[in-house]
């Protein structure tokens, strides 16, 4: 236990200690040409500031920085009671829910409010757990938890160190304090400390599309990514100044698929779907020839995708990523027209939680991609566009074993045999490509996940199968067209996924084939 305590604290620290503080916002807002428009990265620049010429002068400088207004003064002055005030409204529901639920709760009640007890929890690790609540707890609520908590100090004028240790503290007096009855479990503490950084920095980035001018849905989507901040900066009570967008991407889709399980008939499904990519370096896309190194939250994604069943009596699938950089180095050759091409390095993590209903079981992993070395590089020329990247990761896991798909669960067992999951260490590839000319645009997408049982632990754990494993591989091909200028394309799509899940002389397989037509929408 004390290794695996150690690894945590490392993998937990990494994000903080690559944050060199102070990440600026990235180049401003000119429209896409008409072939490609919202399909690819949008440049955003100041309305009052044109797009630069390039000659010798500029070449290999870096691109007029974004306009920025001024904070309010009000916000400043009430920063701690505002702070204290959300910090509230975040812990409060769950408490209240938790003191009246002690039924359900008190199979976790071990310890009093003695001086020897606090003793122990403050002098050693030996009351460290990793608890047994059920999934939805650990791998989902969690991780919302530390997001919103963490984007309570961002939207407050706290860098990412000061809003990850706001965080942290949150987390504490939590399972130390709201839950003194229990032993504190350093997976929560590790979840929701990570999903920080990992959910809440990208969604906080996202939420600055909001600043400028934009529409209706572009202010609703940023509401929606950064509540905290957005509702401070409608009241006129934020610290923060206003930035403009920096170059970004935002799709949103709806269609209809059949998919089929394991050759079993095929069922129809309504698929809705938002996809928002952030590139916070000033110079990105623009025309010019040079290296600059991105900080913290340099480029940031977020991904959603919603199945909803054809009778819409129930949703038997979802799929939700994030990602962010902590440091990257980006390289780009351009011309005046754009043409050229460009590269990026860098490191970062993420976030992964996949839920899918099956015939008789649910198949779900939510993963913390805590260092993932990442890849990226654009293309364009007169004929079109192509832009790809690739990551790996180290992860912290949460997975259903699908070993055990179809055995049923057992009372007061062990995690595994009562919650159907168990905790992870794993490794993660992923790899997008995506082309683009004239009306037409493809794209293909995958990933791979490995993960390996930690059966280094003794609480809830002593019953629990050793060894055993998951590996999943999801993948999506696209094809689609423009029929106007507007930017909306009709595409279809296919999709496949692969599970399969080992323990001793146990390997189970399933597969997960799907196909339809979407309507998908930039803007």
């Amino acid at each position: 236990m004390q290794r695996f305590l150690t690894l945590l604290v490392v993998l937990a620290a990494a994000p903080v200690a690559a944050d060199v503080s102070g990440s600026k916002a990235a180049a401003g807002d000119t429209s896409a040409g008409d072939g490609d428009a919202g399909a690819e990265l949008t440049v955003a620049v100041d309305p009052d500031e044109a797009t630069p010429a390039i000659d010798s002068s500029t070449i290999g400088e870096e691109a007029p920085r974004p306009r920025r207004t001024d904070p309010t003064s009000l916000g400043r002055k009430l920063k701690i009671p505002i702070v204290v005030l959300e910090n509230l409204m975040v812990i409060v529901p769950p408490a209240i829910y938790y003191w009246n639920s002690v039924d359900d709760q008190k199979e976790d009640w071990e310890l009093g409010w003695s001086w020897s007890v606090w003793k122990s929890k403050l002098t050693t690790t030996r009351p460290l757990v990793l608890d047994t609540n059920r999934f939805e707890a650990n791998g989902m609520r969690h991780p919302l938890a530390g997001a919103l908590t963490y984007q309570i100090g961002r939207a407050n004028g706290f860098g990412v160190f000061g809003s990850t240790m706001m965080n942290f503290a949150a987390s504490w007096v939590w399972e130390y304090i709201g839950e003194f009855r229990e032993r504190p479990a350093v997976n929560d503490l590790i979840t929701n400390t990570a999903s920080g950084i990992l959910i809440g920095e990208p969604l906080f980035q996202i939420g600055k599309l909001g600043d400028g001018q934009g529409g209706l849905t572009r202010r609703g989507l940023a509401m929606v990514a950064s509540p905290f901040s957005r509702v401070q900066k409608e009241l006129g009570l934020s610290p923060l100044a206003n930035e403009t967008a920096p170059a970004h991407r935002i799709q949103a889709f709806a269609g209809t698929s059949l998919v089929r399980h394991d050759g079993e008939r095929a069922q129809g499904e309504f698929r809705l779907g938002l996809d928002l990519e952030i590139m916070r370096d000033y110079s990105f896309a623009r025309p010019g020839r040079g290296v600059t190194w991105t900080k913290m939250a340099g480029w940031n994604r977020m991904a959603f995708d919603l199945r909803i069943a054809d009778q819409a009596t129930e949703i038997p699938g979802y799929r939700f990523r994030s990602s962010t950089t902590y440091v990257g180095r980006y390289a780009r050759d351009l011309d005046i027209n754009g043409y050229g091409n460009a590269t990026f390095l860098g490191v970062g993590g993420g976030f992964h939680l996949h839920q899918r209903r099956l015939a008789a079981e649910i198949d779900r992993y939510s993963v913390l991609s805590m260092v993932s070395p990442r890849a990226g590089g654009w293309l364009k020329s007169p004929q079109g566009e192509l832009d790809w990247e690739v990551a790996v990761s180290g992860d912290l896991a949460m997975v259903q074993a699908h070993a055990f798909g179809l055995e049923p669960l057992m009372e007061d067992s062990s995690i595994l045999r009562t919650r159907g999951y168990y905790y992870a260490p794993g490794t993660s590839a992923t790899a997008r490509l995506r082309a683009r000319s004239g009306r037409w645009n493809a794209e293909l997408e995958g990933a791979v996940h490995q993960f390996w049982s930690f059966d280094d632990h003794s609480y809830g754990g002593e019953d629990d199968p050793k060894n055993v494993q998951d590996q999943r591989a999801v993948s999506t091909a696209t094809i689609g067209m423009r029929p106007t200028s507007a930017d909306i394309r009709v595409e279809l799509f296919a999709d496949a996924i692969l599970r399969r899940g080992t323990w001793t002389t146990v390997d189970r397989r399933t597969t997960e084939v799907a196909g339809g037509v979407a309507l998908t929408a930039g803007f």
